[in-house]
């Protein structure tokens, strides 16, 4: 009895798929197989011729409805009959394998070239990171001079304050001391102006009291002169009124 099987699906390839029906048409004791990988209406499919006794061929199509590859993806499964040659399982498995072991020769290859890839990506990756450490050494060198003058560049400095701030307080203390004299000579030219301003004032007082003294004086003449004048007047004429009245 001989089928023909046709599984499509958008990832039926590259996953295994005639790996897994081989192994199925081994172990059922198929006498007939031959799989292969198409493309129908730009879409992926898997082909397979299947020759054996009725039972196991039941058998198969149940495995096949039910069981797939891990990563497949299938929309489809149909099983019609053959009427072609099918290939020897043996011979399938044979030629199979052959290119299912120069497929993982090229894939080893592959791997080899991409780890060699790797393993220069990673050399320059050292070397980067080499050049970097040398650059991070001479920063670390840079910044350890730089420190270092910065330091002799603070005692500089501070030495340098030093001095000037005990030119400072030189400079302050004899302007101290210069201002001190101006002020003590100007304190001894103000009392003595206040001195000299005093004297003037009491002469000027004396001179006053002396002229008040003697105009009151001569007020005190005029008036004891307009007294007895005054007085010579009354005596008049209390003379005249004791004469008048027979006194």
């Amino acid at each position: 009895m001989k089928l023909k099987l046709k599984i499509s699906g958008s990832k039926v390839h590259d996953v295994g798929y005639r790996a897994f029906l081989l192994e199925a048409a081994e172990d059922l004791g198929l006498t007939g197989f031959y799989a292969r990988n198409m493309t129908e209406d730009s879409l992926p499919v898997v082909i397979a011729c299947l020759e054996g006794d009725e039972a196991p061929l039941a058998e198969f199509q149940c495995i096949v409805r039910s069981q797939r590859p891990d990563r497949a993806d299938v929309s489809d499964i149909v099983f019609s009959e053959h009427s072609g040659l099918v290939e020897d399982i043996g011979v399938f498995s044979s030629r199979f394998q052959a290119r299912q072991l120069r497929k993982g020769i090229s894939s080893i290859i592959r791997m080899e070239e991409k780890q060699d890839r790797m393993l220069e990506k990673q050399d320059q990756m050292l070397g980067m990171q080499e050049r970097m450490l040398e650059k991070q050494d001479q920063m670390v060198s840079l910044q350890s001079k730089t420190i270092e003058k910065l330091d002799e560049t603070r005692v500089e400095i501070v030495g340098k304050l030093d001095e000037t701030r005990v030119e400072i307080v030189g400079e302050i203390g004899r302007s101290r001391d210069v201002i001190i004299g101006k002020l003590d000579e100007n304190q001894k030219a103000t009392v003595k102006a206040i001195r000299d301003s005093s004297e003037a004032i009491i002469e000027e007082l004396q001179d006053s009291r002396e002229d008040t003294v003697q105009d009151i004086r001569d007020l005190r003449v005029d008036l004891r002169s307009s007294l007895d004048k005054k007085i010579s007047r009354m005596e008049k004429d209390i003379s005249q009124l004791k004469a008048r009245s027979g006194v």
